[in-house]
């Protein structure tokens, strides 16, 4: 069964959501995100890690309030005018206007060792 985009779960919510919220599309690099204690970790759907290549990331990564954490997402790196450059993740431009890599988070996965998703877990009755 694949996940819920936001606009699907906005309709199921009975809201109506602007485009500039559920559908913008980020034009970078689709990443997990992953903090156990002390160590951290971005790694690509194909399996490659890519954690040495964020630094800044990773040290906010590190900086969360939480033992564990798992997050799904996109890395991007955005021009003077806020559109996402696929090609800068690779080779970033001397002479351009941009901001730092960036971590857009689609989806909470793990918590603390409790799996989130959506919808969340219906209370069991007592």
């Amino acid at each position: 069964m694949g996940r819920d985009s936001s606009s699907d779960r906005a309709v199921h919510l009975g809201l109506e959501l602007p485009e500039e919220i559920h559908g913008r599309l980020v034009d970078g690099w689709h990443m997990v995100a992953e903090k156990v204690d002390s160590q951290t970790s971005f790694t690509s759907r194909n399996g490659l890690d890519h954690t040495r290549r964020f630094p800044e990331l990773v040290k906010a990564l590190a900086d969360l309030d939480a033992s564990s954490i798992v997050l799904d997402g996109e890395v991007a790196i955005f021009d003077r005018q806020l559109i996402s450059r696929f090609e800068w993740l690779r080779t970033r431009p001397k002479h351009e206007v941009m901001t730092p890599p960036m971590y857009m988070v689609f989806d909470l996965l793990e918590l603390d060792g409790m799996a989130a998703g959506w919808p969340p877990p219906r209370a069991l009755p007592t």
